[in-house]
């Protein structure tokens, strides 16, 4: 999937979702939290470039959007260290030339600086994977897919505090469980029964 975000050349509104999607799988953040990122938010440069999640985009309106100054939960409000794909898709966004105030968002809207549409990212990527074999994917996966990645190497509470969860009650919305056995054959090697 990485492959197929890192090759959209055009059109901008494509590039700016793939950069988007990017950031999701390297930081497990919600969509209206990637949305809402302004410059004050994102540290690209020094030994750890990190976003800081303290806003999602939301409806306020059937046609309207509003940058809420608090993520989802008061967990939600938290430092995620970013990484070099992560780096390497927002400056690719900034460089789109898109018009980034009064906020200076990191991804506005095609014209004017606004919050843009969620559901404008999940549109383009069902365009970008369509008729592949990647079609069923939805942006939610990409949150998943970095969780799950992040409990395999670490454990349920890494991951829990990545997706900015209080606890790791809900986790395993998140991470796919492995349909492999653990190797017990150090126990089940024996020779005799007793």
């Amino acid at each position: 999937m990485l492959g197929i975000l890192r090759g959209v050349t055009k059109p901008v509104a494509a590039v700016q979702a793939a950069c988007l999607l990017r950031v999701q799988l390297s930081t497990a953040l919600r969509i209206g939290e990637v949305l809402a990122l302004t410059t004050a938010d994102v540290v690209l440069d020094g030994p750890t470039p990190t976003v800081t999640v303290g806003a999602t985009v939301m409806p306020a309106s059937p046609r309207g959007l509003i940058r809420r100054p608090m993520a989802k939960s008061e967990d939600g409000h938290r430092v995620v260290p970013l990484t070099h794909d992560g780096v390497d898709a927002l400056r690719e966004a900034a460089a789109l030339g898109l018009n980034r105030r009064p906020d200076r968002l990191w991804l506005p809207s095609m014209t004017g600086g606004r919050l843009r549409q969620p559901g404008a990212i999940r549109t383009e990527l069902a365009r970008l994977v369509g008729g592949t074999d990647l079609a069923e994917v939805i942006s939610h996966n990409f949150r998943k897919t970095t969780a799950t990645r992040v409990a395999r190497a670490y454990d349920n509470a890494t991951a829990a505090a990545l997706l900015g969860h209080s606890g790791t009650g809900t986790i395993r919305h998140y991470v796919q469980r492995s349909h492999r056995a653990p190797d017990a054959r150090d126990v089940l090697d024996v020779n005799d029964l007793d």
